[in-house]
Order: C-alpha cells, then structure tokens, then sequence
C-alpha cells in the first residue's frame, strides 16, 4: 500500500500540490516591451491549462485504485479468503480516500480555471487598440526634444515599459489570487469582490478623465506636432486606464 501511494504521488504532481503551477520564466522578462509582454501571458496561460487538465484527472489516482481495492477484496472473500483480506482492502481503499480528501483534487479544477478565466482577461485587455497605441507614443517620445534627463542618462519614461509593468503585475496577483486558494481551498466573499470591482471601475473612470494631464506631460517632453502630442497624450492615457483594467482582470481569480 505504501509503494502504491508513492508511486500516485509520482503519477500526479499537480493534484498534490498546494502551490500554484510552476511557470518557466526563462528567458522571458526581456525586453520589456509590448511584445514580450503578450509571451509572458502565454506563458503563464498554458501553463495553467496543463495543471488543470492535469488536476481534472487527479481523482482517478486516488479514487480508481480504492474502487479495485474494494472490488477485489470482496471478490477475494466471496471465493473463500479470510478475513484478513477484506480487512486490509477495506483499510487500503480508506487510506486512498483519506487522500483523495486532504488534497481535494476535484476542489482545485474550478479554482485553477478561474485563474486561466483572469489570464484570458488580461490577454484580451492588453492587446489590441492599447498595445498597438504604446509603441508609437513610445517612439514619438524618445525624439522629443525634452525626452531626456538633465545629465542625459536616459528617458524620462518609457511607457513600453510601464506597458510590460503592468501586465507582469496582473499576472502575478493571478498567481497570488491562486496560492491562497489552494492553499485553502477555499471562497473569497462575494460582496468584497464587487467592493473591489466597484473601486476599480471607479479608478478606470477617472483615469479616462485624465486627458489634460496627459497633455500637459507631452507638452513638457516639448512635442509641439498636434498629432504627436495626441499619441503621445494617448499613450499616457491608455497606461493609466489599462492599469486599473488589469487589475479587474485579476479579481476574476477569486471568482
């Protein structure tokens, strides 16, 4: 019995972990830009997929051997075994679902893609119109006359990498999100997540209301160009809007 708990324990990683899915970075967190942004939530969402698929079949390395053990102990008796046997089928099937139990890999299939649900979201959020308006802005910026700080050390900003900032955070909070749930196996209260939603709609709005700030920062890289002062103006804008976007997808994890 303990030989065959070793080895479901080999078999089935993911259902035995309390940690969310491993995600190799390698590679991955250069440069940080808008492209390697959408590899890096590549990245995490089929890694995510492969642990649930992983985890949706988890039961049967618990719950098919104790169903044989049981099966074939009775058999065993009806053809004239002692009672020893039944007794250590029926002990060996109770352990297995003992198990099965304490690591619940049934409980964590929903959890994991509720996670993979946060990880669309911030993939369909994040490309498109707003990472199609970033490099340009970005460009545009790095000509500006006042584009570079006073010892001439390096941009001011770099909105590519404000771009990269941003997704990399929603996709760790994902990650976080995950790790307590599992850890747990556990629900975050319904009224706290639309408490969270409502702040961050709230937060979109007032970032979509920043246009005159965003003017004000492109008129002080010294873009005097009305269209590029608009990109430019646009490219703040959509940064200060994607933030709070992002962050609405990850709340999607809790769900």
């Amino acid at each position: 019995m303990l030989a065959l708990i070793l080895s479901i324990a080999l078999s089935a990683c993911t259902s035995l972990s309390f940690a969310p899915p491993p995600v190799d970075l390698t590679g991955k967190l250069k440069p940080q830009d808008v492209a390697q942004a959408g590899v890096l939530v590549d990245t995490y969402l089929n890694a995510y997929r492969r642990a649930a698929s992983a985890a949706a079949n988890g039961r049967q390395w618990f719950q098919v051997p104790a169903l044989l053990a049981l099966a074939g102990g009775a058999t065993a008796v009806g053809l004239g075994a002692g009672s020893d046997v039944a007794i250590a089928t029926g002990a060996g099937a109770a352990i297995l679902n003992g198990v099965d139990a304490y690591y619940a890999p049934k409980d964590k299939v929903p959890i994991l893609y509720a996670a993979i649900n946060a990880i669309v979201c911030i993939k369909q959020e994040s490309v498109g119109v707003p990472a199609l308006k970033i490099p340009q802005a970005q460009a545009i910026a790095e000509q500006a006359p006042n584009a570079r700080k006073a010892d001439g050390s390096g941009l001011v900003f770099s909105l590519e990498e404000q771009y990269f900032s941003l997704v990399v955070a929603s996709l760790i909070k994902v990650e976080s999100i995950l790790a307590q749930r599992l850890s747990n196996v556990g629900q975050y209260s319904p009224e706290a997540i639309v408490s969270e939603i409502s702040m961050l709609t709230q937060q979109k709005t007032e970032a979509e209301g920043s246009a005159d700030d965003a003017d004000a920062q492109a008129a002080a890289l010294g873009i005097t160009d009305p269209e590029e002062k608009n990109a430019v103006s646009g490219g703040i804008v959509t940064i200060a809007t994607l933030k709070p976007v992002l962050e609405t997808c990850a709340v999607r994890a809790k769900v």
